[in-house]
Protein backbone atom coordinates (compact mmCIF):
# COMPACT_ATOMS: atom_id res chain seq x y z
CA UNK A 1 0.00 0.00 0.00
CA UNK A 2 1.08 3.73 -0.85
CA UNK A 3 -0.19 4.34 2.66
CA UNK A 4 3.78 2.92 4.02
CA UNK A 5 5.74 3.83 1.45
CA UNK A 6 7.39 6.31 3.51
CA UNK A 7 8.29 4.36 6.69
CA UNK A 8 11.38 2.95 6.89
CA UNK A 9 11.78 -0.51 6.45
CA UNK A 10 9.45 -0.78 3.56
CA UNK A 11 8.51 -4.05 1.93
CA UNK A 12 6.79 -4.41 -0.96
CA UNK A 13 10.00 -3.88 -3.24
CA UNK A 14 7.07 -3.23 -6.67
CA UNK A 15 5.58 -0.20 -5.01
CA UNK A 16 9.44 0.81 -4.04
CA UNK A 17 10.60 0.43 -8.05
CA UNK A 18 7.62 2.15 -8.93
CA UNK A 19 8.27 5.24 -6.79
CA UNK A 20 11.66 5.29 -8.09
CA UNK A 21 10.58 5.23 -11.48
CA UNK A 22 8.02 7.51 -10.82
CA UNK A 23 11.11 9.90 -9.60
CA UNK A 24 13.16 10.34 -12.15
CA UNK A 25 10.20 10.53 -14.55
CA UNK A 26 9.61 13.68 -12.61
CA UNK A 27 13.37 14.57 -12.30
CA UNK A 28 13.75 14.54 -16.21
CA UNK A 29 10.94 16.70 -16.70
CA UNK A 30 8.74 13.84 -18.19
CA UNK A 31 4.95 14.63 -18.44
CA UNK A 32 3.07 11.99 -15.63
CA UNK A 33 -0.67 11.16 -14.99
CA UNK A 34 -1.04 9.11 -12.19
CA UNK A 35 -4.28 7.26 -11.49
CA UNK A 36 -5.50 6.09 -8.33
CA UNK A 37 -2.23 4.46 -7.16
CA UNK A 38 -0.34 6.73 -9.03
CA UNK A 39 -2.09 9.52 -7.47
CA UNK A 40 -1.20 8.22 -3.88
CA UNK A 41 2.51 7.31 -4.86
CA UNK A 42 2.58 11.03 -6.56
CA UNK A 43 1.29 11.86 -3.05
CA UNK A 44 3.86 10.19 -1.11
CA UNK A 45 6.83 11.34 -2.84
CA UNK A 46 5.41 14.91 -2.56
CA UNK A 47 5.35 14.71 1.45
CA UNK A 48 1.50 14.24 1.60
CA UNK A 49 -0.76 11.68 3.24
CA UNK A 50 -2.02 8.73 2.28
CA UNK A 51 -4.48 6.83 4.74
CA UNK A 52 -7.19 3.28 4.56
CA UNK A 53 -10.84 4.50 4.53
CA UNK A 54 -13.93 3.40 3.06
CA UNK A 55 -14.23 1.27 -0.07
CA UNK A 56 -15.78 3.31 -3.07
CA UNK A 57 -16.94 1.79 -5.79
CA UNK A 58 -18.82 2.62 -8.75
CA UNK A 59 -20.33 5.73 -11.01
CA UNK A 60 -19.62 8.79 -8.85
CA UNK A 61 -19.96 12.52 -10.01
CA UNK A 62 -16.55 14.37 -8.81
CA UNK A 63 -16.58 18.45 -8.66
CA UNK A 64 -14.08 20.79 -10.12
CA UNK A 65 -12.80 22.93 -7.42
CA UNK A 66 -11.53 26.34 -9.38
CA UNK A 67 -8.14 25.31 -9.93
CA UNK A 68 -9.48 22.26 -11.77
CA UNK A 69 -11.62 24.31 -14.17
CA UNK A 70 -8.83 26.44 -14.79
CA UNK A 71 -6.10 23.86 -14.77
CA UNK A 72 -5.01 21.84 -18.86
CA UNK A 73 -5.97 18.20 -17.30
CA UNK A 74 -9.80 19.22 -17.35
CA UNK A 75 -9.72 21.60 -20.47
CA UNK A 76 -13.12 20.98 -21.98
CA UNK A 77 -14.81 19.10 -19.14
CA UNK A 78 -17.57 20.50 -17.19
CA UNK A 79 -18.61 19.93 -13.32
CA UNK A 80 -20.03 17.47 -12.08
CA UNK A 81 -17.67 15.02 -14.09
CA UNK A 82 -19.11 11.39 -13.89
CA UNK A 83 -15.89 8.97 -13.11
CA UNK A 84 -15.28 5.32 -11.93
CA UNK A 85 -14.07 5.12 -8.34
CA UNK A 86 -12.52 1.83 -7.42
CA UNK A 87 -10.06 2.25 -3.99
CA UNK A 88 -9.90 1.94 -0.10
CA UNK A 89 -6.89 4.09 0.66
CA UNK A 90 -7.29 7.83 0.11
CA UNK A 91 -5.44 11.11 -0.37
CA UNK A 92 -6.22 13.27 2.80
CA UNK A 93 -3.45 15.69 2.84
CA UNK A 94 -1.51 17.22 0.19
CA UNK A 95 1.70 19.43 0.33
CA UNK A 96 0.82 24.04 0.21
CA UNK A 97 3.11 23.42 -3.20
CA UNK A 98 -0.18 21.08 -4.29
CA UNK A 99 -3.19 22.28 -5.99
CA UNK A 100 -6.25 20.41 -5.31
CA UNK A 101 -7.85 19.86 -8.36
CA UNK A 102 -11.23 18.30 -7.87
CA UNK A 103 -12.85 16.52 -5.09
CA UNK A 104 -16.23 14.51 -4.42
CA UNK A 105 -18.79 13.38 -1.54
CA UNK A 106 -16.05 10.44 -0.85
CA UNK A 107 -12.77 11.67 -1.04
CA UNK A 108 -11.58 15.46 -0.69
CA UNK A 109 -8.77 14.88 -3.24
CA UNK A 110 -10.07 13.37 -6.18
CA UNK A 111 -7.50 15.02 -8.66
CA UNK A 112 -4.56 17.16 -8.12
CA UNK A 113 -1.96 19.11 -9.77
CA UNK A 114 2.00 18.49 -8.50
CA UNK A 115 3.61 20.06 -10.92
CA UNK A 116 3.44 21.67 -14.97
CA UNK A 117 3.42 18.70 -16.34
CA UNK A 118 2.62 16.60 -13.32
CA UNK A 119 -0.95 15.45 -12.24
CA UNK A 120 -2.94 12.70 -11.10
CA UNK A 121 -6.67 11.56 -10.20
CA UNK A 122 -7.84 9.13 -7.70
CA UNK A 123 -11.08 7.61 -9.96
CA UNK A 124 -10.02 5.46 -13.56
CA UNK A 125 -10.62 7.31 -16.10
CA UNK A 126 -9.36 4.48 -18.26
CA UNK A 127 -12.40 2.32 -17.17
CA UNK A 128 -14.43 2.33 -20.26
CA UNK A 129 -11.86 0.84 -22.43
CA UNK A 130 -13.21 2.19 -26.11
CA UNK A 131 -12.60 5.43 -25.71
CA UNK A 132 -9.06 5.20 -24.36
CA UNK A 133 -7.43 2.53 -26.02
CA UNK A 134 -7.58 3.66 -29.74
CA UNK A 135 -5.45 6.87 -28.38
CA UNK A 136 -3.00 4.52 -26.09
CA UNK A 137 -2.27 2.21 -28.52
CA UNK A 138 -1.34 4.92 -31.07
CA UNK A 139 0.92 6.39 -29.19
CA UNK A 140 4.42 3.82 -28.83
CA UNK A 141 6.17 6.00 -26.41
CA UNK A 142 3.19 6.65 -23.77
CA UNK A 143 4.02 3.22 -21.97
CA UNK A 144 2.18 0.55 -20.74
CA UNK A 145 -1.36 1.34 -19.09
CA UNK A 146 -2.64 -1.78 -16.95
CA UNK A 147 -5.50 -3.17 -19.15
CA UNK A 148 -8.81 -2.51 -17.32
CA UNK A 149 -11.98 -4.51 -17.15
CA UNK A 150 -14.48 -4.00 -20.10
CA UNK A 151 -17.64 -2.51 -18.80
CA UNK A 152 -20.78 -5.11 -19.13
CA UNK A 153 -23.68 -3.61 -21.50
CA UNK A 154 -25.99 -2.97 -18.50
CA UNK A 155 -22.99 -0.71 -16.81
CA UNK A 156 -22.57 1.31 -20.33
CA UNK A 157 -26.56 1.66 -20.24
CA UNK A 158 -26.15 3.40 -16.93
CA UNK A 159 -23.42 5.70 -17.69
CA UNK A 160 -24.41 9.37 -17.70
CA UNK A 161 -24.35 10.64 -21.43
CA UNK A 162 -21.20 13.15 -20.77
CA UNK A 163 -19.43 10.53 -19.32
CA UNK A 164 -17.27 8.73 -22.55
CA UNK A 165 -16.87 12.29 -23.46
CA UNK A 166 -15.56 13.75 -20.17
CA UNK A 167 -13.19 10.55 -20.00
CA UNK A 168 -11.71 10.80 -23.65
CA UNK A 169 -11.65 14.40 -23.41
CA UNK A 170 -9.05 14.24 -19.95
CA UNK A 171 -6.64 11.87 -21.88
CA UNK A 172 -6.29 13.70 -24.89
CA UNK A 173 -6.15 16.58 -22.39
CA UNK A 174 -2.44 15.12 -21.25
CA UNK A 175 -1.74 13.47 -24.73
CA UNK A 176 -1.21 17.37 -25.97
CA UNK A 177 0.19 18.88 -22.80
CA UNK A 178 2.66 16.13 -22.62
CA UNK A 179 3.05 16.92 -27.23
CA UNK A 180 1.97 13.59 -28.08
CA UNK A 181 -0.71 15.11 -30.18
CA UNK A 182 -2.49 18.07 -32.21
CA UNK A 183 -5.20 19.76 -30.15
CA UNK A 184 -8.15 17.14 -29.83
CA UNK A 185 -11.28 17.96 -31.49
CA UNK A 186 -14.59 16.29 -30.44
CA UNK A 187 -16.56 14.88 -33.25
CA UNK A 188 -20.08 13.87 -31.31
CA UNK A 189 -18.05 10.32 -30.49
CA UNK A 190 -14.96 10.36 -30.68
CA UNK A 191 -11.95 12.72 -30.92
CA UNK A 192 -9.93 12.85 -33.63
CA UNK A 193 -5.95 13.15 -33.49
CA UNK A 194 -4.58 15.95 -35.87
CA UNK A 195 -0.86 15.06 -35.59
CA UNK A 196 1.47 12.61 -33.17
CA UNK A 197 4.59 13.57 -32.03
CA UNK A 198 7.94 11.43 -31.30
CA UNK A 199 7.84 12.99 -27.43
CA UNK A 200 7.72 10.85 -23.99
CA UNK A 201 5.09 10.87 -21.29
CA UNK A 202 4.50 8.49 -18.73
CA UNK A 203 1.17 6.96 -17.51
CA UNK A 204 1.50 6.16 -13.65
CA UNK A 205 -0.53 2.03 -13.52
CA UNK A 206 -3.62 2.15 -12.17
CA UNK A 207 -4.80 -0.42 -9.45
CA UNK A 208 -8.21 -1.73 -10.84
CA UNK A 209 -8.65 -3.91 -7.27
CA UNK A 210 -9.08 -2.15 -4.23
CA UNK A 211 -5.98 0.33 -3.58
Amino acid sequence: SACNLAEPGFRESYLSQEATFLRNAIESRVPVLGVCLGHQLLTVLHGGRVQPGEQVTGIEPVLLESAGREHWLFAGISSPMWVYENHHDHVTKVPPSANVLARSSGCGVEAASWSELVASVQFHPEFVEYEATSLVKSIEAVGKVVPTPTPTPQQERNLPPEYSRATARLFDNFFYRAGLIGRPCWHGSVFYISSCAPQHACIVPAQISAA
